[in-house]
């Protein structure tokens, strides 16, 4: 059974805030080609997407020099939103990770469920986001995950926004964004296979991926 683990994209799915919005061209079309193709432009963090080190960091990996074994494997999902209360603007504090702590420490690649994604193309979703306290990560890193995914646009809010994408960067830890269907997965400790593969372009700060479970 496979589990899509992405948002499907269209036209008027919201870039990031700042980003560049979505452009479509038809350049050839099959009616006067003989065949359809067409141009497309788009932000590197749109829609379900990978950070790459180079995101904070132009010297560091790019999405091209990842290893795909970091892309690919074992995986497990975490739901932090069991008890109904993650509320808009709440912050995932590390308090909240510790009951988790081994199976995190036996896990190199980790899915938090936030329940986050229900507001996907609502105003609200990138505006009042949870998101996880810099000590909270910091315990991810000790772990030595290699790969943190989530139901929301971004690891941290506000003023900790790139402080936390820093942090987890810079320590090589790859993180998956957007993610959505993450309640129909096993619940942790039981494991599952996850493949978030982006295109291999170099130079590359982020990339959309078509992320799957694989149970």
């Amino acid at each position: 059974m496979i589990i899509d683990l992405s948002h499907r994209l269209t036209a008027q799915t919201a870039p990031f805030p700042g980003d560049p919005k979505f452009e479509s061209t038809q350049v050839l079309t099959d009616a006067v080609d003989g065949y359809n193709v067409r141009a497309v432009r788009f932000s590197t963090h749109w829609g379900t997407h990978l950070d790459a080190p180079a995101h904070v960091n132009a010297a560091a990996t790019d999405v091209a020099s990842i290893p795909l074994t970091k892309l690919y494997g074992d995986c497990v999902c975490i739901p932090l939103n069991n008890k109904g209360n993650l509320k808009p603007d709440s912050t995932i504090t590390l308090d909240i990770l510790t009951p988790f702590e081994t199976i995190i420490n036996r896990s190199k690649k980790v899915l938090f469920q936030t329940g986050w994604s229900q507001f996907w193309n609502a105003p609200d979703y990138f505006a009042h986001t949870p998101g996880f306290s810099l000590d909270a990560l910091e315990f991810l890193i000790q772990a030595q995950i290699e790969l943190v995914g989530f139901d929301l646009p971004s690891p941290c809010r506000d003023e900790d926004e790139l402080a936390g994408h820093r942090l987890l960067l810079n320590n090589g830890v790859i993180i998956v964004e957007n993610l959505t269907n993450l309640d129909q997965l096993p619940v942790a400790p039981k494991t599952f296979v996850l493949s978030a593969f982006p295109l291999a372009i170099e130079g590359m700060d982020g990339f959309p991926v078509r992320a799957a479970a694989i149970l």
